[in-house]
């Protein structure tokens, strides 16, 4: 395995690559707890090569966009009131998304608006625990 946080990669490192080797670091240090091997099976099926010989990933470019609907919890919880279903979240304990679902209160919204709620910390897995911890 290798070192690195997530927290490191800046915008330009998820964009062009001049290399397969280039991006190959970068995509390590977004999953960290991935074998070299693993993160090298998965670059074909993560990357690919533009018209002029650059490499970035398979993402979709939407995904990158800032939403132009504001937030409003006041109105998420409302909706949440309705849910009837079991709902059950997978977080990685060292995923940025933890600090911001526990330090935005999240969490206690969650168990208070909705009945059926569990909730589950996966240790040493980040954003992407099912490439982190997948067992």
């Amino acid at each position: 395995m290798h070192s690195g946080t997530r927290n490191d990669v800046t915008h330009q490192q998820m964009g062009y690559h001049e290399s397969s080797n280039s991006i190959l670091k970068m995509l390590q240090r977004l999953v960290p707890y991935l074998s070299d091997d693993k993160v090298k099976f998965l670059l074909p099926y993560w990357c690919k090569s533009t018209e002029h010989g650059a490499i970035t990933r398979k993402i979709e470019p939407g995904h990158k966009r800032v939403n132009p609907i504001l937030y409003h919890r006041e109105e998420v919880k409302s909706c949440w009131l309705l849910v009837t279903a079991k709902i059950q979240t997978v977080i990685g304990s060292e995923s940025s998304f933890t600090e911001h679902h526990i330090d935005k209160g999240l969490d206690e919204d969650f168990k208070l608006c909705i009945e059926q709620y569990e909730e589950h910390t996966i240790k040493n897995a980040g954003h992407t625990l099912y490439l982190d911890q997948p067992e």
